[in-house]
């Protein structure tokens, strides 16, 4: 099932996208300020005579437009994939039903919600792409790209040609405004929001539309009777009671009906998923809640006050954006040419990451390096930019690595870890999620392979061979056969044998 973490994930692709191409727009208008002001008098005054400013705003709009539809051919694959998840992860209830999944391929009704969300999604990003609806908000309100762009170069050559108003004032308010406002969109009632936020929501806003319709219909066609909350740590106190429990439908109806923050609305990343009751295990058990519980009202002191686990984790996640921000301000300053400015943010950006440390260490919070992975650098025109380290693309590698399971051309599932050339592996009965790994028993004679679930813990094996106990094992047309690994309470508690389905078997062709 979809997870937070997961939701998070996918919209932070979308999300860097467009911030790296904002950050650039920002420093293109305050490379141009920083070469005015080197201009002579004279020079001004002939550049203004000759400056326009369209073909400068429709290089703008290209890069905005650039981003737009690359991220649009990827919206419709992400919201597919999405729907190809859900429906996975629903699979074994119609097999316990003895009912038929359609899959997403032959699925008409299913591809046309995913079309129809991703419409809107693509819709809403050209909108917000639109160099009249993206600008800059100031003192005196916000300013449309274009206008700003215009108004801002025209002053600051104007200040450099007559001599009549002061060059460094005109520009630097113009940094900081640029700086502290960031790209923005502004909505019809008159509300701002950065551009990278508000494309980040969007996203979410589509997969968590794309997980409930999926759950929704599938629960409709296998027959649910009831629906189990997702969990995750920390959470918010007005669901944490309620989240990994499982609920008749009339139970989850009334249950909705009396939170004032019903599931589902107003930022909750809780989800309801169809289940069978009395026949779905619930995927964490009373002591595993218990603890995600615990986790979350923990309390931590930071600055003589006491906070929440689930607090801090507010806490950690505004100074993660704040962060952000400053590092892109520090990127536009350095463009633009202004020092103390640079220096301020620098100050500001290591007080906030003393902060950020703190926060973390005290709640014991992993800390979100992909969401902090860029930094300034400079190319060889001069050109300070935001760009990607080594090691943030070994992140974001590793993050997509263990996303979801994944699979190639042919439908094989691809092994996320071979450790086929260990003499002796241990195998784990917690790894990564999502992980697919692939050993050697029976002296190299035999492949076998382990799948982990979306909590890392162990849920599969696919053995190639008998173990060499052809009488034990007397599957398939060599012994090959899968276990099944039951859980309960924290801890493996079976290993049943069966037989491989064709599913598995076209999946794990490669060493049956």
């Amino acid at each position: 099932m979809l997870t937070e973490e997961r939701m998070q994930e996918m919209a932070e692709q979308f999300e860097e996208r467009f911030s790296r191409v904002c950050l650039r727009i920002l420093q293109d208008i305050g490379e141009t300020l920083r070469k005015t002001g080197d201009l002579t008098p004279s020079q001004a005054k002939k550049l203004q005579q000759m400056f326009t400013y369209g073909a400068d705003v429709e290089q703008m709009t290209k890069q905005l437009a650039r981003a737009s539809g690359e991220s649009m051919e990827a919206i419709q694959k992400l919201y597919e994939q999405v729907a190809k998840e859900e429906q996975e992860w629903s699979k074994p209830f119609y097999d316990a039903k003895e009912i038929t999944q359609i899959p997403f391929a032959e699925n008409e009704l299913l591809q046309n919600i995913v079309k129809a969300a991703a419409v809107v999604t693509k819709g809403e990003l050209r909108n917000m792409s639109r160099t009249t609806t993206v600008g800059i908000k100031t003192k005196n309100g916000f300013q449309p790209l274009g206008s700003f762009y215009k108004k801002t170069v025209d002053e600051a050559i104007s200040a450099v040609a007559t001599g009549v108003s002061d060059y460094n004032s005109v520009v630097r308010q113009a940094i900081k405004d640029m700086g502290s406002s960031g790209l923005r969109v502004q909505y019809e009632s008159g509300y701002t929001r950065r551009l990278d936020s508000a494309i980040r929501q969007n996203i979410i806003d589509g997969v968590s539309y794309i997980a409930q319709e999926t759950a929704k219909q599938a629960g409709e066609e296998f027959g649910a009777d009831g629906v189990e909350l997702s969990a995750h740590s920390p959470s918010a106190p007005d669901h944490l009671p309620y989240q990994g429990k499982q609920y008749s439908m009339k139970e989850y109806e009334e249950l909705q009906a009396t939170l004032k923050r019903p599931i589902g609305e107003w930022n909750c990343r809780h989800f309801p998923y169809p289940i069978l009751l009395g026949i779905s295990r619930p995927a964490n058990s009373k002591a595993e809640l218990a603890q995600m519980e615990r986790e979350s009202n923990r309390k931590i002191e930071i600055d003589g006050k006491e906070y929440t686990r689930y607090e801090c984790s507010q806490m950690q996640r505004k100074l993660e954006t704040r962060m952000r921000y400053a590092r892109e301000e520090k990127a536009i300053y350095q463009a633009a040419g202004q020092a103390d400015l640079t220096r301020e943010a620098t100050e500001k950006i290591r007080i906030l990451g003393n902060k950020y440390r703190e926060v973390s260490e005290k709640a014991g919070l992993p800390t979100r390096a992909e969401r902090l992975r860029t930094f300034a650098r400079k190319k060889a025109d001069g050109k300070i930019i935001l760009t990607e380290s080594r090691n943030a693309a070994k992140r974001l590698e590793f993050v997509e690595k263990y996303s979801r399971y994944r699979y190639n051309e042919d439908e094989t599932i691809i092994v996320t870890d071979d450790w086929t050339n260990k003499a002796h592996p241990r195998i784990l009965k917690k790894y990564r999620p999502y992980a697919v790994v692939d050993v050697l028993s029976q002296r190299g004679k035999q492949r076998d392979r382990m799948y982990y679930d979306a909590d890392g813990r162990q849920i599969k094996q696919i053995s190639s061979g008998p173990h060499g106990n052809p009488k034990k094992h007397p599957y398939g047309k060599g012994g090959e056969h899968a276990h099944d690994i039951i859980w309960k309470d924290g801890e493996i508690i079976g290993r049943p044998t069966r037989e491989i389905t064709e599913q598995e078997r076209k999946e794990n062709r490669d060493i049956l």
